[in-house]
């Protein structure tokens, strides 16, 4: 490999620096596909998640976003910082900067989309929405979030290495072209006022989610209502310092926006993480699922595999076979019979 690929991808971080980094990184790729990939199965197959239809169409959709995000940005990340440089060459690169802006702004629309829906349901309890409706609704949230890519795409948008990050990065929020169009459509509208919105929801399901917790009747919503605060929460925390570190540098404020978006990147992490824990933690049903179906399959698993080596065909040395290798003896626990190995 010549001096010039070497240099293009190479991490600029001492393993002094990386070695945190390393042991964040190895648990949120764990976290991220096993964490949503267990939403998507027990969710779909066996109806883990105890939510209504509509709630459980937008967390489903959020968990296929959150696995776009392991794989498109989580993933590169870890690999580059594991192995001190970009290892997945200039397609990788080329990918792995224009592919994360959809999960982003997927987590961004479905997060406020379900924090409307359940200020929507606390406040007008007898108003019905068609499941079809909503997932023709989720059907263009997906093609908003592919509209980026699009824009990326005719504006001829190219891959740079951040060598301070380990991540691959567009080019369209740093041609001054495309900077006040990602600026408006990607940041401000698709991202910051979600943002905004959820907050400003966020607070509103607070004060539901108490007033419904003293009421009787309306303990049934309490739990969902907590659970969307929590989502909508940790959504805003996490995406906040991105938030910061992107209208620093589209500014060319001088700070060290290095570091932030470093560190920014890395706290995004835990948005994609933190929403199957949540599910976990405020859905006992989800919860009591994943561990008796997973202690089911490692019980099968186990009973399967003693039952083959039970089963396994041994050779009987010496007696009456005279030494013919063509008769087997079963051993099992069942009545021996001889098998001729034809």
């Amino acid at each position: 490999m010549d001096d010039d690929t070497t240099d293009k991808y190479t991490l600029l971080l001492s393993m002094e620096q990386r070695a945190p980094l390393i042991i964040f990184d190895t648990i949120a790729i764990l976290l991220v596909f096993f964490g949503n990939g267990a939403v998507l199965y027990f969710s779909i197959r066996y109806n883990a998640i105890k939510l209504d239809k509509i709630s459980l169409i937008f967390v489903q959709n959020l968990a296929a976003a959150d696995f776009l995000m392991g794989m498109f940005f989580v993933l590169p990340i870890w690999s580059s910082i594991v192995a001190g440089r970009f290892v997945l060459g200039d397609f990788g690169c080329y990918l792995s900067a224009q592919l994360p802006f959809l999960p982003w702004i997927m987590n961004s629309i479905l997060v406020f989309s379900i924090t409307a829906y359940r200020v929507l349901v606390a406040t007008n309890p007898f108003r019905r929405v068609s499941v079809l409706s909503v997932r023709i609704f989720c059907g263009i949230l997906w093609a908003v979030g592919m509209s980026v890519l699009a824009i990326q795409l005719g504006f001829g948008s190219t891959a740079e290495f951040e060598g301070h990050t380990g991540k691959c990065v567009s080019s369209i929020y740093k041609d001054e072209k495309t900077e006040k169009l990602f600026l408006v459509y990607v940041v401000i509208c698709l991202s910051l006022t979600p943002m905004c919105f959820i907050i400003i929801l966020n607070a509103i399901l607070g004060v539901i989610a108490v007033r419904s917790s003293k009421c009787v009747r309306a303990r049934s919503h309490y739990k969902g209502l907590i659970m969307v605060c929590f989502l909508s929460g940790l959504f805003a925390i996490s995406w906040l310092p991105w938030g910061i570190s992107t209208i620093a540098e589209l500014a060319h404020h001088p700070i060290t926006w290095k570091f932030m978006r470093l560190l920014s990147y890395h706290v995004m992490m835990l948005n994609c993480i933190g929403n199957p824990i949540l599910y976990t933690l405020t859905n006992r049903r989800f919860a009591r699922f994943v561990t008796q179906i997973c202690h089911r399959k490692l019980t099968e698993w186990r009973n399967n595999k003693s039952s083959s080596e039970q089963q396994t065909p041994q050779n009987c040395g010496g007696g009456e076979t005279g030494g013919d290798s063509n008769v087997i003896v079963n051993n099992s626990a069942e009545p021996q019979q001889s098998i001729s190995v034809v």
